[in-house]
């Protein structure tokens, strides 16, 4: 029999088919260890099994081994990967494209191993090994939080049966960098120098805020120019939520005459009749002619609507819902930019002039606390800290 205080043992259940004995134990043999149960039969076979049983798992446990090995047959990791792309990516995932390069890069890096003898260890050390290489920061982060989806996917489909190996791999700190976003000046010599099939999607996203995936998925039927809004649909954005974004009197008019041109698509952005899929190639090549450098993405159309929006006197908060963010934090980025509005709020710092009266007539150095009204406050027989 074993003690609930103990950490391993043998112990018979009584089952509606006959008592039976099992083991337990814990890896690693710690009161936080993962707990393990193995049935392993009735009588005095099943004890006797029980005790051998026992004493190879403590013994794998001693020697460092984990006893999931055992346990569950090992699966290549390659190959979990495979369905974990079948199965999850492609059909639960909200942002496929987000898992694509990073799940390939896992694939590559632990190729012919089987997903029960990756550690920790090993999944720190190929991201150690990659910022030797020159990975940035959010991509060893970017890195470790796929392999942590995929490890916690094979535990739920009962692949794996031991601790997330990279609950333990720490962060790398990331270098956040300068937000570069593109003057007025710049953001039309770009779009001049566009093709002129990217030109009207360029305005779009400096003018919307739409990441890349959203823009080029816009159909028409998300587009009302009656009312002056179109909606990026919750299929394509990153939250998966859907967003209403105003459409100014710029993207209006380049709206207006992409309308006039027939698309059986039925997508706002096409070229030679189809759907518009990629333009990266087409966007370098603009920016190159622009003279300006490889910084300069598509995704800085997306923070220079953010970097305009504020300078422009735009509050941090209706921006946050403009471009989807999940917590304001995210949108924070962009305050810096209010620097000179908030220069200017210092005519509302010090002590107000003194003829000044309270609103009300009152005394104006007195604030009442909550809930508190001048005599009845005081009559409670305390003064408000």
């Amino acid at each position: 029999m074993v003690s609930k205080k103990r950490q391993h043992g043998i112990y018979l259940r009584h089952l509606s088919t006959g008592p039976e004995w099992y083991i337990r134990y814990r890896f690693p043999q710690t009161r936080t260890g993962r707990l393990f149960r193995e049935r392993c039969g009735p009588g005095a076979q099943g004890l006797e099994a029980a005790k051998v049983l026992l004493g190879e798992r403590l013994q794998d446990i001693r020697q460092g081994r984990d006893p999931s090995l055992r346990v569950i047959a090992p699966r290549l990791f390659e190959t979990v990967v495979d369905e974990f792309n079948e199965k999850y990516v492609a059909l639960k995932s909200r942002d496929p494209r987000s898992y694509k390069n990073k799940v390939l890069m896992l694939r590559r890096a632990f190729a012919g191993r089987t997903l029960q003898s990756i550690t920790t260890r090993d999944i720190e050390d190929y991201i150690a090994d990659g910022r030797a290489e020159g990975w940035s920061g959010s991509t060893g982060n970017r890195l470790r939080a796929v392999a942590h989806k995929v490890f916690k996917w094979a535990i739920d489909r009962g692949y794996y049966g031991s601790e997330n190996p990279v609950t333990k791999v720490t962060k790398v700190p990331e270098n956040p960098g300068r937000t570069r976003f593109l003057t007025g000046a710049e953001a039309e010599k770009l779009v001049a120098k566009a093709a002129r099939h990217l030109q009207p999607v360029i305005i779009t996203a400096l003018h919307t805020g739409g990441r890349l995936s959203e823009i080029l998925a816009l159909r028409w039927s998300a587009v009302d120019l009656a009312r002056g809004v179109l909606y990026f649909d919750r299929g394509t954005t990153k939250n998966g939520r859907q967003r209403e974004i105003p459409i100014d009197a710029t993207l209006d008019t380049t709206l207006r005459a992409l309308r006039r041109v027939r698309s059986i698509s039925g997508f706002v952005f096409t070229y030679r009749g189809q759907r518009l899929r990629n333009l990266r190639t087409g966007f370098e090549a603009a920016v190159e002619r622009a003279g300006m450098g490889t910084e300069v993405t598509f995704h800085v159309l997306r923070h220079t609507y953010a970097s305009w929006f504020v300078l422009n006197g735009g509050d941090v908060y209706v921006l946050q819902r403009l471009l989807g963010h999940c917590t304001i934090s995210l949108t924070a980025r962009y305050s810096h930019l209010t620097r000179g509005h908030l220069q200017a709020s210092t005519r509302f710092f010090g002590p107000p002039p003194a003829e000044a009266p309270g609103a009300d007539g009152g005394d104006p150095q007195v604030i009442p606390s909550e809930g508190s009204g001048g005599s009845d406050g005081e009559a409670e027989g305390g003064t408000s800290r």
